[in-house]
């Protein structure tokens, strides 16, 4: 499961070894490249909610499943409520900066999320170039990593910038688990 800037081709470069050993099943998250981009506040519950939806209507769970940044978020949300869906779990990155906000420790993560802030700015502005460049170069990769992007990956950055703006509205995205427990019948209202 890719994050939230990217799309399926994110796993690009691993999957002619992952489907050697293995039937993998790559997929663009809502509001990316090539899936829908549904009206409304989304949620990372819903994103969970698809992944389960694929994993049993394509029979692949049991599965490995990996995710990257706010997809190794979902991933993790969706394991704590459906354990049997999953015969193992990698987690890169998950973005679950609730976990740790109070620790006052960890001058890294307000710097991150003073960076954030600045990025989330200028997309709110409607600056979704400025936006999705300042988290290129100061979130992500580095000073001077927009200009040294493939056009096709800075396309892919300009067209998720809403969905990211969207899943940083959600209020669950930051907790390890979704609001969501084993005895909600849907999500949160």
């Amino acid at each position: 499961m890719h994050g939230s800037w990217g799309d399926s081709n994110n796993w690009a470069p691993v999957l002619p070894a992952l489907t050697m050993r293995f039937r993998v099943l790559v997929y663009d998250r809502r509001g990316h490249s090539r899936s829908e981009r549904p009206p409304g506040q989304g949620s990372r519950f819903e994103d969970e909610e698809d992944l389960a939806a694929l994993m049993e209507t394509l029979v692949f769970a049991p599965a490995y499943v990996a995710g990257n940044s706010f997809g190794a978020s979902t991933v993790l949300g969706l394991a704590s409520r459906r354990p049997e869906l999953f015969r193992g779990l990698v987690a890169h990155e998950p973005q679950l900066m609730g976990v740790v906000a109070d620790d006052t420790q960890l001058l890294l993560m307000a710097a991150t999320g003073e960076r954030i802030g600045g990025v989330l700015a200028h997309l709110r502005a409607g600056e979704t170039l400025a936006g999705a460049r300042q988290f290129v170069e100061e979130v992500a990769l580095g000073p001077g990593a927009w200009d040294q992007l493939p056009d096709q990956l800075r396309r892919t950055f300009l067209t998720s910038a809403p969905t990211f703006l969207d899943e940083q509205a959600d209020p669950d995205w930051r907790s390890s688990t979704s609001a969501a427990s084993p005895a909600t019948p849907g999500p949160p209202c």
